[in-house]
């Protein structure tokens, strides 16, 4: 069933670079536990360049399950791609999730929930019920990168890099129609800007199960965009000049 525009409940952004093995049976999912639970939705996913068979793939769900899609031929980063989706959605509800079945989204209407009381919601993998599987070398830069976060931005957040977000409609796409950042360290940016917005923000129990190792530029991307937005944060004071 498709929805008027202002009906939708929940809009869910899913970035799709290079997971044809993967993004049928994610949307799948998430169609059946959301049409279940009789909320209205969106799915947007947005093809980040891909050069296998995603594109094809969405192309072949679109119209089903609610699903559009946005495509563009360059690689531009999961944070423009997750920017790209949030700022196309109607929900009053926004949550971004991977398409690469890293992150299980069978949470989507448990952390829907906590929205009554809270602005935004997120994963965190330091949660004391979250059930996580990750390869030694990826847990330990993850573990250096949120101590850097919270040395450079003052965030207490105590993970901020999990794929799994949701927050109220309006308030997402504002947020992120006044950020730059493109790639990996987004979530970062658009914490620190939900912080200085004072918005209620709580860290939730996650499933997840990642075994690639992290790619060195990807890494080393990740650590000059934090500079960036600590620069913004510290000095520029960017993020309190344009809210």
């Amino acid at each position: 069933m498709r929805y008027q525009n202002n009906d939708i409940d929940l809009s869910i952004i899913i970035p799709a670079y290079n997971v044809e093995s993967t993004i049928e049976t994610v949307v799948k999912n998430i169609s059946k536990l959301i049409e279940d639970a009789n909320v209205s939705y969106e799915i947007i996913s947005v093809n980040d360049g891909s050069i296998d068979e995603t594109l094809a793939i969405l192309q072949k769900l679109e119209g089903k399950f609610n699903l559009s899609y946005v495509s563009y031929s360059e690689n531009k980063g999961k944070g423009f791609a997750i920017r790209t989706g949030i700022l196309s959605s109607h929900g009053k509800f926004v949550l971004y999730t991977d398409g690469d079945l890293d992150v299980s989204t069978n949470l989507i209407l448990e952390y829907l929930k906590y929205l009554e009381s809270y602005d935004i919601a997120i994963a965190s993998k330091k949660h004391p019920d979250s059930k996580i599987h990750n390869i030694q070398s990826r847990a330990f830069l993850s573990n250096l990168f949120n101590f850097l976060v919270r040395a450079l931005t003052n965030l207490s957040i105590k993970d901020t890099q999990v794929g799994f977000k949701i927050g109220r409609g309006d308030i997402v796409r504002k947020i992120f129609n006044n950020m730059v950042i493109d790639k990996f360290s987004f979530d970062v940016e658009f914490l620190v800007i939900s912080t200085l917005l004072k918005l209620k923000i709580i860290e939730l129990p996650i499933e997840m199960s990642v075994k690639r190792h992290f790619v060195l530029k990807d890494i080393m991307q990740m650590l000059i965009d934090l500079l960036r937005i600590s620069f913004n944060y510290r000095f520029t004071h960017k993020y309190r000049k344009i809210l």
